[in-house]
């Protein structure tokens, strides 16, 4: 069974199932690193190569001795992925409720275990 760290789906009111998925992202920073088979699977999980996004030190910055005096405000994550894209946003939230958080999502109630 495998578990990726971020789901990011195109439809929030939907399942993330195959085609509703945008991108499966795995986090990997030393010294973890993939099990056996686990990118592959996070691969087939994700419907593609293409929406598969493996993330590290090298893609977000950390531990960037150039930017230590920066604060988290000025810090951008480096990578070649554009971070909007990822999350489907342009440039911050857009939902309707005003409030800036995204809207409510109801969930089934989970099965009683006897």
């Amino acid at each position: 069974m495998r578990r990726p760290d971020v789901v990011v789906v195109n439809d929030p009111m939907q399942p993330p199932v195959q085609s509703n998925i945008r991108h499966v992202v795995e986090f990997k920073f030393p010294p973890d690193d993939y099990s056996r088979n686990q990118q592959r699977d996070y691969i087939r999980i994700a419907g593609s190569r293409s929406k598969f996004v493996p993330l590290g030190p090298a893609e977000c910055g950390c531990g960037d001795d150039e930017r230590a005096g920066e604060t988290s405000a000025q810090r951008q994550p480096r990578t070649s992925l554009d971070m909007d894209e990822l999350l489907g946003g342009s440039g911050g939230p857009t939902w309707s409720s005003g409030n800036g958080l995204p809207p409510a999502v109801t969930l089934p109630p989970l099965p009683a275990f006897p």
